[in-house]
């Protein structure tokens, strides 16, 4: 309910957030709501032009932030019961159990949030893209033109609705955007796996050649890198 309470204002924020400054007039306090009432008054209609109406924009806006949402409680669930698993493994191997557990747990609490907001972002990112296409379709808003950077470009689509828009986003851009967060996603969780896991990574081990002897003057560095390795452990 809130969800859907919030979309015509939203969609009236999100203009104000992309418009260029340059071309367009500077907005004032009240906007926000003034065009944000003026939407949600015009619920069955379209307010002008190819705007599509605020009950076609529902719909989407919901099932993306309560997805969002399930989401990302479902990926902090996981990250938290791997990190307790991890922390209890190593506290058994040791074999002594830390006293300041409530640290730990906020640690742990806050290690899981982060990841479960990164993983979230990264997959519906696609999808909020084509949400805020067909929010800021038929507002006549003037943007700055990103490939060149000196001159503004309209914004003059005219999608039916998010399956619409879907296709002729594949069309015209094809998968490039989204394989390129793909790729960003798996780069960022292959970082955090290096610092979390308790061997150093791939790229020192060969450098140093830590797997076999160490050579000569690398003793301080091997010490750097097991202490490292021990804190990445007790944080894991």
């Amino acid at each position: 309910i809130s969800i859907a309470a919030v979309v015509p204002f939203y969609s009236a924020s999100l203009v104000e957030t992309v418009q260029s400054d340059i071309a367009s007039e500077k907005p004032g306090i009240f906007d926000v709501f003034r065009e944000g009432a003026s939407r949600l008054l015009s619920w069955s209609v379209p307010q002008k032009g190819r705007m599509l109406p605020v009950w076609a924009l529902v719909g989407p806006s919901i099932s993306l932030g309560l997805s969002k949402y399930v989401c990302q409680l479902f990926v902090r669930g996981i990250s938290t019961r791997i990190m307790c698993r991890r922390v209890t493994f190593y506290e058994e191997r040791r074999g002594a159990r830390t006293r300041d557990f409530a640290a730990q747990s906020q640690v742990i609490e806050v290690y899981s949030t982060m990841i479960s907001l990164m993983v979230t972002e990264m997959i519906f990112y696609p999808f909020e893209t084509i949400l805020h296409r067909i929010q800021l379709q038929g507002t006549r808003t003037i943007i700055d033109n990103l490939d060149s950077g000196y001159s503004v470009v309209p914004i003059l689509t005219s999608y039916e609705g998010v399956v619409d828009c879907y296709r002729q986003t594949l069309a015209t851009e094809g998968f490039a955007a989204h394989v390129a967060v793909i790729k960003l996603g798996k780069w960022f969780i292959t970082q955090i796996s290096e610092l979390m896991s308790s061997k150093p990574p791939a790229k020192v081990v060969e450098f140093y050649k830590l797997e076999g002897k160490t050579p000569v003057g690398s003793a301080t560095m091997s010490r750097s890198i097991s202490g490292i390795s021990s804190l990445s452990e007790e944080i894991s």
